[in-house]
């Protein structure tokens, strides 16, 4: 019998779901079929003249499994015709005479098997399933107690743990509950054999393509967090330890081993110690008693559904999505495992990294969220790196950071007056932004790390003039460091740079003249905030004073500095002062557009080519200072 030729079983207790499962496995697996065991016994029994399931439990032990000897022949005919074969099948089945629970599964079944799929799916949703078709008249079956259904379920699944183990078969559990399965993973599972190992690229890149897919998601902003003690305060995994007596049995691997492939696969073998139904159950009782941060809270319900979340833990996929679908978040994807029946996968601490640099590789900018030094690989290779401190200050994490762009902390309790601490509003409101800026295709969007970073690092500064002007600097390089790398021309005689007072001036002196770098400091026209200039003889009309070089006869490009753009009109002022006898390639660079702007902008296209970081729909703005950027900063000086 060829190799290629493979018969998983598919069990579980009446009401769980196998039927479905069975079905959605053979229509997307190309090559399978799906048989129902149940009925292939009920043709058989029939066929011998034994007309009811009654009958049939007036049968001996040896005469029944007469019959369940020919369903086995019957399903090693089949699979020497078919790639593979999903049998909805049963550990154990209940003897209507006797109310007892008889083993299905035997050693001759064994022999023909290449697996064991257990559906779990919870006693509230097996006594619904079976009341809503016995009302409907799908199909009349007994209906027992929540209590009875628990332990059906633990029975069965003890039952198959045990079956598996000694006929060295592969188990694998699938969770029916908190959108924890798709039918596509179960296969590649079963193409596993279930075998719980390292994920690879591959592997990992498949995932989150499917999530995207999913939700619907174009290229954009996109979260991969971390969930114990960076999502909620708690550390389930040591709750859940403790509440299944392990005694810190895994924590002790990690003191062993260190946070590595090792220890997770001594994680994974300490779990075989322990019963499959406690394990889950425990799971749901420890999820239930755990709360996300607040401020997480208020940031997840904050984002657009179409941003990818993504929660990648070395722990319990199964109890952070219950954890995060009791808190109504069904959307955000958990990746990761460490138990041998139930997940697909080992996620190492370069795991993380991977996710982050293959959602890089889509398009997307991605913020990471972190307490501890394995996730510093995730948040290094990430656009936007925030620590949610740990009760220590995640000191080792910080440690661990290596970034250009710089790291910020989560503004939660104990760090809210920290300087470079980011609540949950500014980076909600910069994800928004980013996406509000997708529905103008003729914006370009600048998602430059470090020119994010520095944008946020001045927001949070905004009330101290000296971080304001250094930040905006900094920025107005970052700026000409994100032009280098495009296609346009940056020769200093080519190119004459526009200042907007006074936050837009700053930025503008950062492109002009920055640090050390040559490029940077080769544009000759500085801007100067005492000199008022005449362009062609006529005063620019601002009521402020901004400032305009003369431009050099050879100038050919033009770029314009602002901080925010909110009505437009600046911006069209400038350009008209602009000599109308030559025709200008103009650039216009901001760190914010408001969207009331938007139709000005609109009006300026296509002669004129924006650079932004987001759109901004705050209505409501101090309005104490006339001066832009003093609004937005809350400055006056």
């Amino acid at each position: 019998m060829s190799d290629e030729h493979r018969l998983f079983m598919v069990v579980g207790i009446p009401g769980s779901g196998k039927s479905t499962l069975v079905k959605k496995l053979a229509l997307l697996d190309e090559g399978s079929i799906g048989i129902s065991c149940s009925a292939l016994l009920k043709t058989i029994r029939e066929n011998a003249g034994c007309d009811s399931w009654a009958k049939f439990d007036e049968l001996s032990a040896s005469e029944r499994k007469h019959f369940i000897r020919a369903v086995t022949d019957e399903l090693r005919d089949c699979k020497m015709l078919h790639r593979t074969i999903y049998a909805d099948a049963h550990m154990l089945v209940q003897n209507r005479i006797t109310h007892q629970l008889e083993v299905a599964l035997n050693d001759a079944d064994a022999a023909i098997m290449d697996g064991l799929i257990f559906l779990d799916t919870s006693p509230q949703t097996v006594f619904k399933n079976i009341t809503d078709d016995n009302r409907n008249g799908i199909r009349q079956r007994p209906l027992d107690s929540l209590d009875s259904l628990r332990d059906h379920r633990n029975l069965e699944l003890r039952a198959a743990q045990t079956f598996c183990e000694r006929h060295g078969l592969p188990l694998i559990i699938i969770s029916n509950e908190d959108n924890m399965y798709s039918v596509e993973e179960v296969l590649d599972r079963l193409a596993r054999r279930g075998q719980l190992d390292a994920a690879t690229i591959d592997s990992l890149s498949t995932q989150i393509d499917r999530h995207i897919c999913a939700i619907g998601a174009e290229a954009g902003p996109a979260l991969v967090l971390d969930g114990d003690r960076t999502l909620s305060e708690s550390d389930a995994f040591r709750m859940l330890d403790k509440a299944l007596g392990l005694r810190d049995v895994n924590r002790h691997a990690f003191e062993s081993f260190g946070y590595n492939l090792q220890s997770l696969k001594a994680v994974r073998d300490n779990w075989k110690r322990v019963s499959v139904g406690d394990y889950l159950d425990t799971i749901r009782s420890v999820a239930d008693d755990i709360r996300l941060r607040e401020e997480w809270v208020k940031l997840l319900s904050g984002l657009p559904t179409a941003v990818p979340v993504f929660l990648v833990t070395s722990g319990i996929p199964q109890l952070w999505q219950r954890i995060l679908t009791n808190h109504g978040f069904d959307n955000v994807r958990v990746i990761g495992g460490t138990h041998p029946y139930l997940d697909k996968e080992l996620i190492a601490p370069e795991c993380k990294c991977r996710i982050v640099k293959r959602l890089r590789e889509l398009g997307y900018w991605v913020i990471a969220s972190g307490d501890s030094p394995i996730d510093a690989p995730m948040l290094n290779e990430s656009d936007l790196a925030i620590v949610t401190p740990d009760g220590k200050g995640s000191a080792p994490l910080i440690k661990e950071l290596d970034r250009s762009g710089g790291w910020f902390y989560l503004s939660v309790e104990g760090y809210r007056d920290r300087p470079n601490a980011l609540t949950f509003e500014a980076i909600t409101s910069l994800v928004v932004g980013m996406i509000n800026l997708d529905k103008y295709p003729s914006i370009r969007r600048v998602s430059c790390s470090e020119i994010v970073s520095s944008y946020l690092r001045s927001k949070i500064h905004g009330s101290y003039r000296e971080h304001l002007v250094s930040e905006h600097k900094r920025i107005g390089a970052l700026f000409m460091r994100y032009m280098s790398k495009s296609s346009v021309d940056l020769s200093p005689s080519k190119t004459a740079v526009i200042g907007v007072e006074r936050s837009g001036r700053y930025l503008a002196e950062g492109a002009v003249d920055f640090g050390n770098n040559p490029l940077l400091s080769a544009y000759p026209v500085p801007v100067s905030a005492q000199t008022e200039v005449h362009q062609n003889g006529k005063l620019l009309p601002y009521g402020q004073t901004f400032v305009v070089p003369h431009l050099d006869t050879d100038s050919n490009r033009i770029f314009i500095f602002d901080s925010v753009i909110h009505s437009g009109v600046t911006i069209q002022n400038v350009i008209d002062a602009l000599p109308i006898q030559k025709r200008f390639e103009i650039h216009v660079f901001c760190t914010e557009i408001n969207e009331a702007a938007m139709e000005k902008v609109r009006t300026l296209g296509p002669r004129v080519v924006f650079h932004c970081i987001r759109i901004s729909s705050r209505q409501f703005r101090p309005s104490h200072n006339n001066d832009m950027g003093a609004r937005l900063f809350r400055t006056t000086s």
